[in-house]
């Protein structure tokens, strides 16, 4: 049989022991202080020469995709068009076989400009990952010299004394040891 009134007294009581004990804990596990840097990754990832020249040519692929895009279709329209003007002197076997080709290569340009506008993105993603080892790298180095021991993102901070801002330095960094970047060719 339980007492009521014991359970009152039993919480209060552990409470007090984990208090008393906690202290102990504590010592033995000092943290060492924090010491804070603070960067603009968005910034360096803008204005570092070879994210500038990575996006520089994934736009150049871009476009010369778009380019194409734009002349298939137009091919692509014309055969149609051409299609329904033999309409009237073409057999309905003979056009649902001609109609068939077309959506046949309607389907399979759709196809393969989604295969390269992917494969254009992950080379994007392949070279932009240069840059951010390269910062990741530079950090650390930097981490080295002055014992900072935690890097937070300047959009995360509401108040930080400018000191304590690293864009600068990562961006001259960064600039000299990675000037710039190959994008990976894609199938073209």
């Amino acid at each position: 049989m339980r007492c009521r009134h014991c359970r009152q007294w039993v919480w209060p009581l552990l409470w007090a022991c984990l208090v008393l004990v906690s202290p102990q804990f504590a010592v033995a596990q000092t943290m060492p202080p924090a010491v804070i840097a603070v960067i603009d990754y968005q910034r360096i990832m803008r204005e570092a020469d070879a994210a500038v020249l990575i996006r520089e040519q994934v736009d150049g692929r871009r476009d010369k995709l778009l380019n194409e895009i734009v002349q298939v279709e137009q091919e692509l329209l014309t055969s149609q068009s051409e299609l329904e003007k033999q309409r009237t002197v073409l057999s309905d076997e003979a056009y649902q076989e001609k109609r068939a080709e077309i959506d046949a290569q309607v389907i399979a340009f759709q196809r393969d400009g989604l295969e390269r506008r992917q494969q254009i993105d992950q080379a994007l993603e392949t070279a932009l990952d240069e840059v951010r080892n390269e910062i990741l790298r530079i950090v650390d180095a930097l981490s080295d010299q002055r014992q900072f021991n935690i890097v937070l993102p300047s959009t995360q901070v509401l108040l930080f004394e400018p000191e304590l801002d690293l864009t600068d330095e990562i961006l001259a960094a960064i600039n000299q040891s990675l000037p710039s970047v190959d994008v990976p060719r894609t199938a073209e």
